[in-house]
């Protein structure tokens, strides 16, 4: 399962959360990201990503 989610920031700056079962969330937002970690998520950060 591949879930994306981006906020409208656009720096190319942000976290990427990966799942367990495969799931990847792309977000820009320190809390969203300390949200996924507490779930269990690997927290990743990019200072420049692409999509």
């Amino acid at each position: 399962m591949d879930k994306i989610i981006l906020d409208s920031a656009s720096d190319g700056r942000g976290y990427e959360c990966l799942g367990l079962r495969g799931s990847r969330i792309l977000t820009r937002s320190h809390a969203e990201a300390c949200f996924w970690h507490s779930l269990g998520y690997v927290v990743l950060h990019y200072s420049n990503w692409t999509t």
